[in-house]
């Protein structure tokens, strides 16, 4: 088997030597694997690797092209590799563009680092691209070459068959020439920055199928996101030094949750700080701990019907929120749940609400009016006083700038006006 790979190579070189009428051309050829060979042409910078297998993982010193790396053009990957090793071709500075069989399923990591002169990345079938697991950023040549071709077409818009279950980590980073992004129902999983650095995303669309989502699935993707699954959890990892989320550096405007979506996880939009509009559902009913904290360019948000619980910090540092609706529907309201919106007028709490948490509105300097509905059995705005009054103890508990203090309050809490 070995003989018939080196044979073939050679052929493959002597047609390359004949096709462009240079009978001198150099050649060198060695093997990168078990059963899997390569051969470089210098006179056109094109390497070839077949065989069945795997090319092996390198350090930065041991890839068998080493000599070569500043002269490989291009490079092909005939079909039968089933993974492309660490480092293979990270000193390739002036590869220009390579082609990736469907029979690849992982790619090492940094296999492609400092290869800033890729242009171009050719495939023949997107199911199997979509399913590679790329073990870094940079094992991924998208991270340079930005665009992707599918049978020598650049794919502007990718459609995924139904039957394919999961998006391979750092399977679509960086291409940028990417504008819609749809999934089947078959999706189950979505890996690590799946979808990261797609720049020119305008609509991505998450089918309620999906189950488990990685860390920064969509960093710097923007435009419109509809999601039609339950939103997960973010989290903070090392003693809060780094923080995980799908959402985690995302950069979508427009966020659609779709209806049948049960909830939005805890720090599930964290700091999505380019954030303008989002549309929640009749069928969400609790917005978790920190879900939309910090996503400074939200200016308004309804609470439809359903929702009973608003989370801990849940809107805490919306810096440009300046409206907010709450449904009839809603029980409580967590500690420092719109703490820091700065730009907040009005808030009217509705008669169903039980428990307000403590700081819920600190921060709200801009806060005029604060009415709650008379139906309310445990607070109340008394006499239009614009304040938060704790029906049962007579204790104001959040005020504002208009709040005038009616004489049957028997205290008045000690940051009600923080």
């Amino acid at each position: 088997m070995k003989n018939c790979h080196l044979k073939f190579l050679l052929l493959v070189a002597l047609l390359f030597t004949v096709a462009t009428g240079n009978t001198y051309a150099e050649t060198d050829n060695g093997t990168c694997g078990e059963n899997v060979h390569w051969v470089f042409d210098s006179d056109n910078g094109s390497l070839l690797i077949v065989g069945n297998g795997a090319i092996a993982d390198y350090t930065r010193e041991s890839v068998p092209w080493n000599a070569y790396s500043s002269k490989i053009e291009s490079v092909t990957i005939y079909r039968g590799i089933t993974r492309i090793g660490r480092y293979a071709f990270w000193k390739c500075n002036n590869l220009k563009k390579i082609t990736v069989p469907p029979t690849v399923s992982t790619v090492g990591a940094d296999a492609f680092y400092n290869c800033r002169s890729l242009t171009a990345v050719n495939i023949s079938d997107i199911t199997s691209w979509a399913g590679i697991e790329f073990e870094n950023a940079y094992a991924n040549p998208l991270s340079y070459a930005q665009n992707l071709y599918l049978d020598k077409e650049l794919v502007t818009s990718v459609v995924l068959p139904d039957g394919v279950t999961r998006i391979g980590s750092n399977a679509f980073y960086n291409c940028t020439s990417i504008s819609t992004f749809t999934m089947p129902q078959s999706v189950t999983s979505l890996g690590d920055k799946a979808l990261a650095n797609c720049k020119g995303l305008k609509s991505v669309i998450i089918p309620s199928s999906v189950k488990t989502m990685g860390n920064s699935v969509f960093a710097n993707c923007t435009g419109e996101l509809h999601i039609n699954c339950d939103i997960p959890n973010g989290k903070f990892i090392q003693e809060g030094e780094f923080f995980l989320s799908p959402f985690k550096d995302s950069r979508f405007t427009s966020i659609i949750i779709g209806d049948g979506v049960k909830s939005i996880g805890s720090h599930a939009f964290y700091n999505c700080s380019d954030l303008k509009n989002i549309v929640i559902p009749n069928s969400v009913k609790t917005i978790g701990p920190s879900a939309f904290r910090a996503c400074r360019a939200l200016a308004s948000v309804a609470f439809p019907d359903g929702i009973s619980t608003i989370g801990d910090f849940a809107f805490a540092h919306c810096i440009g929120l300046t409206s907010v609706s709450l449904s009839t529907s809603i029980k409580e309201i967590g500690v420092a749940a719109f703490r820091d919106c700065c730009l907040l007028s009005s808030i009217t709490i509705p008669a169903g609400v039980t428990r307000v948490g403590d700081f819920a509105l600190e921060g709200c300097i801009s806060l005029e009016s604060i009415v709650v509905d008379p139906a309310n059995k445990v607070f109340d705005s008394r006499d239009n006083c614009n304040a938060l009054i704790e029906t049962k103890s007579n204790i104001l508990t959040f005020g504002c700038k208009n709040t005038i203090i009616p004489n049957s309050v028997m205290g008045v809490d000690e940051r009600a006006f923080y």
